[in-house]
């Protein structure tokens, strides 16, 4: 079934043939959808969350000979290499889109 084909009021009129009316019922129906849109972003938010873990962790490990020193005596080629490796894959393909 293709539900893109039917206008907004069509689809409207269609959920409220199948609620026989009931707001109450239909409400429900919103607050499912919601949760699950919630449960979507938290489950994304924790996803990013542990690819900025990873990425610190990373950049721990990297700086861990530089310990006591200062970041100027920090090798440029160390700092460039955390840099071109502590960008996700996912964001050095995409163009900043959205999807």
């Amino acid at each position: 079934m293709n539900l893109e084909k039917y206008t907004k009021s069509e689809l409207i009129e269609a959920i409220g043939m199948l609620t026989g009316g009931s707001y109450a019922e239909f409400e429900r129906c919103l607050y499912c959808i919601d949760g699950n849109r919630v449960k979507k972003l938290c489950e994304e938010a924790d996803r990013l969350n542990k690819v900025s873990t990873e990425a610190r962790q990373q950049y721990i490990e990297m700086l861990k000979p530089y310990n006591g020193k200062k970041f100027s005596e920090i090798p440029i080629e160390v700092l460039r290499k955390h840099k071109a490796g502590s960008m996700p894959q996912e964001k050095r393909t995409t163009s900043g889109t959205r999807s």
